[in-house]
């Protein structure tokens, strides 16, 4: 199931929850570029190539009283906050 797609530019960073196996995964541009096993939420970093430059991306996912929050950074600036940042401890 898909949590949340974020548009940076014309890039789209989209964030993918199994609720039934755990296993939480990111794609960057419709590419799988992290994927993990996690109950309770998880971090995710990956580096891309984005107009000849290397980009740092940071993606917390985790719990809420609301229901899944995620967090994601583009070179330690937040793109999108949804959780207090270090609720996940990966």
């Amino acid at each position: 199931m898909r949590l949340v797609s974020v548009f940076y530019g014309s890039h789209e960073i989209s964030v993918h929850n199994n609720m039934w196996t755990g296993v939480e995964s990111v794609r960057y541009n419709g590419e799988k570029v992290a994927s993990q096993f996690s109950w309770f939420g998880a971090v995710h970093k990956f580096t891309v190539e984005e107009d000849g430059q290397l980009v740092d991306y940071e993606v917390e996912v985790g719990f809420t009283l609301s229901g899944i929050g995620v967090n994601i950074w583009r070179n330690e600036n937040p793109i999108l906050l949804g959780l207090s940042r270090g609720t996940c401890k990966a």
